[in-house]
């Protein structure tokens, strides 16, 4: 930490170096009082800052007595040895409390560390129980037994993090101790709500939640939203619960929803970079390549009837059925379909596909903004298409479908095959559209499908599913717009 203050290119001497010593440890003591008592010492700590230049100046002009040097460190050593002694557990909980990066200061991992037997880190001032390998974001450090806060047990310290793209990164450190309800209420949550109160959630939940402003300051909300909350905002929330079951409780921080490396490097220090949320790679999509073997075997097919070819630049709409809805937009390719499927705009939930005529896909993405999306490819593709539409004409499709992930990804085998049954004017389908639409019933395994094929638009739109799985779903379209 020294050279940040002394630079390291002037000759070494002994002075020098116990000058170096000096300052580490008056600043460690000066940030470690700081963080416990905010806004009554930060213009000492400038002046202590300016000590190092000080120091030099008058060592390198024979200003300073070097005699005068030990007593400043033994003073210096008895600082930082006495403040250390002085703080808590307790006092170390209401750090922790604050959900931020004021519950790393070496003086809070030594009163954690009671014969120093976990290994701690120290970088730039600030300190953590050293997790060791962190698998899957996640680690917990197992407690020296005699620690205790308000005389309940402290068991552990455990640290979780998930990442899941669009959906919003979710990351927690907290502590486990041995307590029942009654334990949690009379002793625990007097210590913390002396700082800000907290909000009982539930029977054994208590919570303290802040949002994160446009101005980069944290503000008093809440309750936080449950479940995923996506990238729309970002949490930050102090949370004891109750296991009435273990008679355990857990204390918590938690930073949910927009969590950028940024903001965990300035709040959660203990957390390597290799467990930060990671950026998606670009054009996943555009670069996952169809087999040119699959994109011959279907300009075959289509090449026997126009009928076959999308007649439209860009299309538009909003599909109900089962669920929310979902707005589709479909752009021509050439003789293919290139469509995006909006499932849940605040999430950035989509599906992505290249298909021929919305029917038989050739490559398609669940996107939810992971890195490890996987592209799933027609490796393998054969088609039969009927030369008219007549009732009783069969369409049919076979494909092996493999997904191109970061890892090997799973084959799935298609087989579709569609019977034209009648033929429905398409205007019942949607106002605008005009000219007729061919019914056709489909049959994928277990799975029945009624098909309507726009021959204004040369595309498919599903108007039935039914499965023994989900049960039968109707669709229905609305806020068509199309560009021809």
């Amino acid at each position: 930490m020294y050279h940040q203050y002394i630079p390291l290119f002037r000759p070494f001497s002994p002075g020098l170096a116990l000058a170096r010593e000096i300052v580490n440890r008056f600043l460690g003591c000066g940030n470690s009082i700081a963080s416990h008592f905010p806004g009554h010492f930060e213009m000492g700590l400038a002046n202590l800052r300016t000590f190092p230049l000080i120091m030099e100046t008058r060592l390198m002009t024979r200003l300073f007595p070097h005699r005068v040097l030990i007593p400043m460190l033994v003073l210096s050593t008895c600082c930082h040895s006495a403040f250390a002694r002085t703080v808590s557990v307790e006092q170390v909980l209401r750090d922790f409390s604050r959900c931020d990066d004021s519950f790393f200061t070496p003086a809070n991992m030594a009163a954690l560390n009671p014969g120093a037997t976990l290994a701690v880190r120290t970088v730039k001032g600030r300190a953590w129980l050293d997790w060791g390998e962190m698998r899957n974001k996640e680690a917990e450090i197992t407690l020296p037994k005699r620690l205790e806060v308000a005389g309940l047990p402290l068991r552990s310290l455990i640290s979780r993090g998930k990442d899941i793209g669009n959906l919003g990164a979710y990351y927690s450190w907290e502590f486990v101790l041995e307590a029942d309800r009654q334990a949690a209420e009379s002793k625990l949550l007097p210590l913390f709500e002396a700082a800000a109160p907290l909000s009982r959630l539930k029977q054994d939940v208590y919570a303290r939640s802040e949002s994160l402003g446009q101005d980069g300051q944290w503000r008093q909300d809440g309750p936080a939203p449950t479940g995923l909350m996506g990238k729309q905002q970002t949490w930050r929330e102090f949370q004891v619960s109750v296991d009435q079951m273990l008679d355990l409780t857990t204390i918590k921080c938690s930073l949910m929803g927009n969590v950028t490396p940024a903001l965990l490097m300035q709040h959660r220090p203990d957390i390597p970079a290799t467990q930060y949320p990671v950026a998606v790679p670009p054009l996943r999509f555009e670069r996952s390549a169809v087999p040119v073997s699959s994109l011959q075997t279907l300009d075959a097919a289509v090449a026997r009837n126009s009928v076959w070819r999308p007649k439209f630049s860009r299309l538009r709409y909003v599909v109900t059925g089962g669920g929310a809805p979902q707005i589709v937009t479909m752009t021509r390719e050439g003789q293919l379909i290139d469509s995006t499927t909006l499932y849940d705009e605040s999430l950035g939930l989509s599906e992505r596909r290249l298909s021929w005529a919305n029917l038989i896909p050739l490559k398609s993405m669940f996107d939810y903004g992971m890195p490890d999306n996987a592209v799933s490819i027609a490796e393998t593709l054969s088609v039969e298409l009927p030369r008219d539409l007549s009732p009783g004409s069969v369409l049919t499709y076979r494909s092996r479908l493999q997904e191109q992930a970061v890892q090997k990804g799973g084959e799935e085998d298609v087989r579709r095959q569609c019977k034209s049954s009648g033929v429905l004017a398409a205007h019942r389908i949607h106002p605008s559209l005009n000219g007729e639409a061919v019914l056709m019933n489909c049959e994928t395994g277990d799975a029945q499908e009624q098909q309507a094929y726009i021959m204004e638009l040369g595309i498919f739109l599903p108007l039935m599913h039914r499965s023994q799985k989900t049960g039968q779903t109707e669709y229905r379209y609305s806020d068509l717009n199309v560009e021809k």
